[in-house]
């Protein structure tokens, strides 16, 4: 993970871009993170590509 672009207006933990390369997410204040590698719960660390492979996940959605 590494720090996005800032200057958003959407809500802490928005989806902002999910691609190949990795998932933006908007954090406070503006900031985004950008996550490039992750681990599914009971799951081996992957990177974006192979997670949004088998799970799309859509601009606009909010984690949690």
């Amino acid at each position: 993970a590494r720090t996005g672009p800032d200057g958003h207006t959407a809500a802490p933990g928005t989806v902002l871009e999910a691609d190949a390369e990795g998932i933006l997410v908007a954090c406070g204040a503006g900031t985004s993170l950008f996550v490039d590698r992750l681990q599914p719960e009971g799951r081996r660390p992957m990177d974006a590509r192979a997670f949004l492979a088998s799970r799309p996940v859509p601009s606009g959605v909010t984690l949690s």
